[in-house]
């Protein structure tokens, strides 16, 4: 119902701060919805209940798909960047916000799911040792729904979350107090999932594997930066803008044209299933 000027929060309408801030934007996300962005033959949801969280507390393809565009961007402006192209890519579960159902997408749905101005960015030469902490912290609320949870690009993780969770001292550049047990193997994949005989070992066991050599990880600036508690800062890991916001990434790979790496058009549910299912990237025991 409007507001009536007999409420008692009413205030009257500033029309300067209407005509250059408030119409614009309305402007802005009409222009928005009127542009296509492909279409997903599944729901990418990220609404939570009570019990669940697709996004907030176990794998699901929403998660993966964002975190594929991560790494498919970086890698495409990896050399205008100066650095090198990422293996392996990383998207917290919080920095994702909004459902968009199956069916044809348009820009203001994607920009509603990551409505944020996250830059992606290109962490280099991350240590085995460096990267197990980074994952101890994306599965260290387990069980709980938490905007930390990571989703995964070009690796696979099992996490034993009966197991000590990482402890972290959240006062900037956050430190780890208790480095944590969960993260039990990991995998750095060969770019066929569903084929894993060929995947490079780097944690088995809870243990990183001697001669693990470091690795390139794409991200946000807002997780690079310690986002969501996580490690980067007080273990030297630094970070370079490779110029494109995360939503750009998002866009442009469910359009880009598979030959260039991208999705052609179409979020397949083969592709990114609500519910994953065969060989997972994260596989959660006693889940």
């Amino acid at each position: 119902m409007p507001e009536t000027r007999t409420d008692p929060d009413y205030a009257e309408e500033d029309a300067f701060i209407k005509a250059n801030a408030v119409d614009p934007v309305a402007a802005f996300s009409a222009g928005l919805a009127s542009q296509p962005n492909g279409t997903t033959e599944v729901t990418l949801r990220r609404t939570a209940t009570v019990t669940n969280d697709p996004i907030r507390r176990r794998e699901a393809g929403y998660g993966s798909l964002v975190a594929d565009s991560f790494l498919w961007k970086a890698r495409q402006l990896a050399a205008t960047a100066g650095v090198d192209a990422p293996q392996v890519g990383l998207t917290n579960g919080g920095g994702i916000r909004a459902d968009i159902a199956a069916g044809p997408i348009n820009k203001a749905q994607t920009f509603a799911a990551l409505p944020f101005f996250n830059q992606i960015v290109v962490v280099e030469d991350i240590p085995c040792t460096s990267l197990k902490a980074l994952l101890e912290r994306a599965y260290s609320a387990l069980p709980a729904i938490d905007g930390r949870f990571g989703h995964l690009a070009g690796l696979r993780v099992v996490v034993d979350r009966a197991r000590t969770a990482q402890v972290i001292n959240p006062t900037p550049p956050v430190a780890v107090t208790v480095p944590g047990e969960r993260v039990r193997d990991v995998w750095l994949d060969n770019g066929t999932p569903q084929n894993t005989a060929d995947d490079t070992q780097l944690v088995a066991g809870g243990a990183v594997v001697p001669g693990c050599a470091a690795v390139d990880l794409a991200t946000t600036d807002f997780t690079a930066k310690d986002g969501d508690g996580y490690p980067f800062v007080s273990q030297g890991l630094t970070f370079t803008p490779v110029g494109a916001l995360y939503n750009q990434a998002f866009e442009d790979y469910i359009v880009a044209p598979a030959a260039q790496g991208g999705l052609g058009g179409t979020v397949t549910a083969a592709r990114y299933p609500e519910t994953p299912s065969g060989v997972r990237r994260i596989t959660i025991l006693g889940d």
